[in-house]
């Protein structure tokens, strides 16, 4: 829900602080410490306990939620919402991995069910209470009402969770602290991170703060490229010494490293509809913010539709690639309709038919990504598994929206300074009311 309620938000926030050409940033930077954290998260509360590591992370993304509330530059709020992304990978992966271990493998079915369901029901809330707020309050309530939300839910975790749970009532083993580093393979992090934020800059500031063909993106390439090739070579070295972040179980365990990948496949097109669209409705149509919010219901339903739909299918042991190849197909159907939307001009009313059918299919996708590593992943494997499959999901979505902003950018740059110049350009890349200043005065 985080990010889906910044979609119908965001013209508003970067209205008010002056950074469209920043806009980017305020969600791709929080979905680079949340993609990079994931599984180091999962590791710390293997190690340490899960209570201890879902309330310390609860608690670091409440205190950086009332940071984005109180920010008054876009470079105050793309620094808490950076941090605000470290709190939500424990915040999200841990309620994943402790939502499995409540039930029996039976269960786990239906219980991937109520998951995808819940975060269907953010997507389709998020953008309403973004919207909502945004049009009738100010938009700092967007983040400030995570706050009272973070203390109640901290205050729960402490009083209701067993201290060691899931392994309550067996002993706990010491962990020295050197033994318990290792395991934590800070090194793979790092790496990551590092490629993540250098490619993502490159994607978001080429075009705009520098060229294309310059020295420094060429650079920035370069070294993302480097860090990547570094980080899957750490990787490599690790699972040797069996201390990999992503498990490699057995050959039957292979479904899981696919549920990733098509993890990531439908991670990209998921953050381009809840950002994009919002702000097409609200800076080209001048649709406030809440309808821009109802107009997406469509696709954040199907989503929570066929989420439920698909796992009372796989109930029926129907082969977990063929109902992958279903959704896959349907949701790279409904993306092409989506790319014949003209470039200006009101949106037609096809455009619900082409979110209900993107809709559904990233649903199914998720659904049966969500079923699989419970299913076929070792117990102790299940909390790196379930962080493997959140990470490659958020890191497709921040690398879609990043390129597609930059593509969104470079248009603009290219189309409007013969029209414009460059003072006004400079005017639009602050904020988008600018547009209506001057076609109505």
């Amino acid at each position: 829900m985080e990010v889906s309620i910044i979609g119908t938000s965001l013209i508003s926030i970067v209205n008010d602080l002056r950074g469209f050409s920043q806009m980017g940033w305020v969600v791709t930077g929080y979905l680079i410490t949340y993609t990079g954290l994931l599984i180091i998260w999962a590791k710390i509360s293997d190690i340490y306990g899960r209570k201890p590591a879902m309330i310390i992370s609860m608690l670091i993304f409440t205190v950086f939620s009332g940071g984005c509330g109180a920010a008054h530059t876009m470079i105050q709020l793309i620094v808490c919402r950076v941090f605000q992304g470290v709190g939500a990978a424990g915040t999200v992966s841990l309620a994943l991995v402790a939502a499995y271990e409540m039930v029996p493998k039976d269960k786990y079915p239906l219980q991937a069910a109520l998951i995808g369901s819940a975060i269907a029901l953010g997507s389709l809330v998020g953008p309403l209470i973004g919207g909502g707020v945004s049009e009738h309050s100010t938009w700092r309530w967007v983040f400030l009402i995570n706050v009272p939300v973070g203390v109640v839910s901290a205050a729960l975790l402490y009083i209701s969770v067993p201290s060691n749970f899931p392994y309550h009532g067996r002993p706990v083993l010491p962990h020295p602290i050197t033994n318990s580093l290792s395991r934590l393979d800070i090194s793979g992090a790092s790496l990551l991170l590092g490629a993540t934020v250098l490619l993502v800059t490159v994607l978001l500031e080429a075009g705009i703060e520098f060229a294309w063909k310059s020295g420094t993106a060429i650079a920035l390439i370069i070294l993302s490229g480097i860090l990547f090739v570094a980080f899957m070579l750490n990787e490599k070295a690790m699972s040797k010494e069996k201390r990999t972040q992503e498990p490699k179980p057995k050959s039957r365990n292979k479904n899981a490293n696919e549920s990733h990948r098509m993890s990531f496949l439908s991670g990209v097109p998921y953050n381009i509809i809840v950002i994009d669209i919002p702000q097409r409705f609200q800076a080209i149509d001048s649709i406030s913010p809440f309808t821009s919010g109802l107009r997406l219901i469509p696709f954040n339903f199907s989503i929570s539709l066929s989420s439920i739909l698909v796992n009372i299918i796989a109930k029926r042991r129907i082969p977990p690639i063929i109902l992958l190849f279903i959704g896959s197909i349907i949701q790279l159907l409904g993306m092409s309709l989506f790319s014949t939307l003209p470039e200006n001009g009101t949106l037609p009313n096809t455009i619900y038919g082409w979110e209900v059918l993107t809709g559904f299919g990233m649903g199914w996708v998720m659904g049966i990504c969500l079923l699989l590593p419970p299913a076929v992943v070792e117990g102790r494997d299940l909390a790196i598994s379930s962080g493997c499959l959140l990470q490659f999901r958020v890191l497709g979505g921040a690398l879609g929206l990043a390129i597609s902003t930059t593509i969104m950018n470079n248009y603009l740059t290219s189309h409007l300074t013969p029209l414009l110049g460059a003072e006004q350009l400079s005017l639009l890349l602050q904020s988008t009311r600018w547009c209506r200043f001057w076609l109505w005065g």
